[in-house]
Parts: structure tokens; sequence; C-alpha cells
């Protein structure tokens, strides 16, 4: 796994299209969690260092931080800066002593107490080692499991006041599972008794997993290196790699609607939340958050459907990922 006090470097494809390289100022660092566990942070930021707000990236399941180089160069230019994180058991982030490639779970409040100290401790102290002030305005994008993580924090008493806005593609409010993948929500009950540490996939990440004919992908629909980047990154680096999620993972997934739906739960949110839900997801349910805007405290709160689009909307094909993208600077770009 290396040196656990400096962070994972995964190398960078040379055949790969340099939009979807990492931007020119381009930090990683580790941080240690409450149980003494490394999670790998970034920031990235313009060159001119002109600098008026920030953009922290919330990343789904399976990713790690340099697929979002794309979405990192977007902000940059257009002066923000970006900080991201990759979640424990996945990127270069603390793995399963026991298979490497295990996406296990301690639960998502787990991730979300994560979330808080990079927050709170570590994003200031990096902006500031930087250059950034610190205190500028901070922005959220999260994505899938990301934005259920994303809005635990904008609920929770400690990290709510700490965004103007937040921008959630496809979050992952309740499972939305096809063909025979639909069993899995009532069987996590029991897998998770039985063995909580077990994928469902196997122990090892295999290409079928990440298909390279786009007619099979199941995740996105981009004929470019949007798409195709995680199975490149995959197949390079052993260490990025991730077999699927645990059942313990699962178990968790599958009962976060019971919070994330909840009135009570959601009137704690004050921060103007933007859902965006993808037309054609076959993981997360994009009515789930089209529903949440009725609980939801402020009025400027939104829902767009994309339409055409499969679950990975910010790596989908150009004209797709490129407006989502133009349509969350807009909301950022916002006077306060």
């Amino acid at each position: 796994m290396g040196n656990q006090n400096n962070p994972i470097r995964f190398k960078v494809l040379e055949n790969l299209d340099r939009n979807f390289h990492p931007p020119e100022n381009f930090i990683l660092k580790n941080m240690f969690n409450e149980q003494n566990q490394h999670l790998r942070m970034a920031l990235s930021y313009p060159a001119d260092k002109d600098v008026k707000g920030v953009v922290v990236i919330f990343q789904g399941l399976s990713e790690f931080i340099e697929k979002y180089a794309h979405v990192m160069t977007f902000f940059n230019d257009r002066h923000y800066a970006v900080a991201a994180l990759d979640w424990r058991y996945q990127g270069g982030s603390y793995r399963h002593p026991g298979n490497y490639q295990l996406r296990h779970s301690d639960g998502f409040e787990a991730d979300r107490a994560d979330a808080e100290q990079f927050l709170l401790k570590e994003l200031p102290i990096m902006l500031e080692e930087y250059g950034v002030q610190a205190d500028l305005p901070k922005f959220l994008l999260g994505h899938s499991m990301g934005g259920a993580v994303a809005l635990m924090t904008l609920a929770h008493s400690s990290t709510k006041d700490s965004f103007q806005a937040a921008c959630l593609s496809a979050p992952l409010i309740r499972l939305h599972l096809k063909g025979v993948m639909r069993l899995v929500p009532a069987l996590s009950g029991i897998m998770n008794r039985l063995k909580p540490e077990k994928s469902p996939l196997g122990d090892e990440w295999t290409e079928k997993l990440r298909p390279l004919d786009v007619e099979e992908d199941i995740y996105s629909k981009s004929p470019d290196d949007a798409r195709l980047m995680q199975r490149y990154y995959y197949l390079k680096n052993s260490n990025v790699r991730v077999c699927g999620p645990s059942w313990s993972w699962l178990y968790h997934a599958a009962r976060l609607h019971h919070t994330l739906e909840d009135p009570e739960f959601l009137g704690q949110i004050t921060t103007p939340v933007h859902i965006f839900g993808a037309d054609n997801d076959c993981l997360a349910s994009p009515m789930a958050g089209a529903k949440l805007l009725a609980n939801l405290s402020s009025t400027e709160s939104s829902f767009t459907l994309i339409n055409e689009s499969f679950h990975e909307i910010l790596h989908e094909r150009p004209e797709i990922r490129n407006q989502s993208l133009e349509q969350m600077i807009a909301t950022f770009d916002r006077p306060v």
C-alpha cells in the first residue's frame, strides 16, 4: 500500500486525452481520521491564484480523485479552487486489510465523520499552505454516494453552515437497481449478517465490470475518455482498483432512504440544494431526488432531470456533462 505518510500518486496514462489529466496546480496529501486510517485528499487552484470560491467534491462509490480531473480543470478555469477526498476503502485511501480491492463500509455516518474532519480541520490548513484564502465561500458537489454523504453533512450541526450552495449529481437517496440486482436490497440484511466483508461481485476487479464497448456500459454512454477513465486507471494502476461493494456497504446503502427521506432530517438543511437526476439511472432513483424538494428548507433548492443521461452525469457525453457543469457554475456564481 506504500508509505501511509505519502499519498499514492496514480500513474497518469500517456494516451489519456489531455483534457482528463490532473490540472496544473494539483496537490495530493494524506490526513488521518479518528481511527488513524489514512485518507487521501487533493487541492487544485487557478495558476494566478485569483480565486473567488472553493468547490468541494464528494465522489461516488469506487471512484478516486483523478477521475474528476476534468471537473477540477473546469472550475479552476473559472476561478474556483477545488478540493476532494478519497473515502476510506477506495482510491488512494485506507483499504480493507483482508482484501485490498473490497469496497467495505463502516456505515455512512463514518464517511460523514471523515468529511467533517476534512472540512473543518484539514481543508483550512491545506488552503492556507498553498496561498488560497481559507475563508472564501465554499460550494459542495456530490455524486451518487457522495451526494448522500453531502446531505448528511448539510444536516449535521457542525457543518450545516459550511456551504453557500450544493449541487448533487445522481445522489444515492434510494437504490434503483434493475434485473436480478433488484434482489440485492432484500438479500443485504441476511448477507450482512453472514458475510459482511464479501462482495457479490467477487474478490477481484475484472474488465467486464467496466466494459470497453459503450453499448454494454450501464453508467455512461460517452464515446470519449470521460467514460473510460476509470477502466484505464484500473488497468494501469492495480492499487486504485475496487472489485465491488461489500454486503455491508449494500446493507447500509439499501437503508439510506430511511434517513435521507425523513422530513425532520431534511428540515435541518438550510443550504440551497440543487439536484441533478439521470433519466436512465440504473443505480440511484432520480425521482427520489425530486421528492426531497418539498421538505428542504431553502426555497432556492431545485431538481433537474437530465434527459438521456445515465448514472455518471459528469462523465457522460460532452453535451450532457458540459451542460450540467455550466448549470452548476451558474448556481455557484449567484450573488450571496
